[in-house]
């Protein structure tokens, strides 16, 4: 599996009192631990988002669009660290380096799908096995 970090401009320091209470909610929120199938649908959810994008890339208007936003990248897709070491843990495979919860990694589609039905696999046989 090939994963690296996803690195953007620095966010707008916020300063003061109101500038750590978004640091610290925003920090939270990208900390947030799923429950097992919360975590397969939220991932399902954001391949699904990633095939429309590219779908829609592929159009006039999304060629155009392109030359204003970001390409999307067909072979890639973009995760929250806590999401990517939740899925590797579920589906029992190790990392190729180490993650951070707060930051965004890139990571193959095909990989991805990968690991999701594996989690799914690993559900599945607890459940018959119980």
């Amino acid at each position: 599996m090939k994963i690296q970090t996803v690195t953007k401009d620095q966010p707008v320091a916020l300063d003061g009192l109101s500038g750590k209470i978004v640091r610290g909610v925003a920090d939270s929120f990208q900390r947030l631990v799923y429950a097992e199938d919360d975590l397969l649908v939220s991932l399902s959810n954001s391949l699904k988002l990633h095939e429309s994008e590219v779908r829609d890339s592929r159009t006039f208007i999304g060629r155009f669009m392109s030359l204003f936003t970001e390409t999307v990248n067909p072979e890639k897709i973009t995760v929250d660290g806590m999401r990517l070491m939740q899925i590797c843990d579920l589906a029992q495979k190790k990392l190729p380096l180490e993650i951070s919860p707060g930051r965004n990694y890139e990571a193959g589609v095909q990989d991805l799908r990968r690991l999701v039905t594996e989690a799914e696999g690993v559900i599945r046989q607890r459940h018959t096995t119980s």
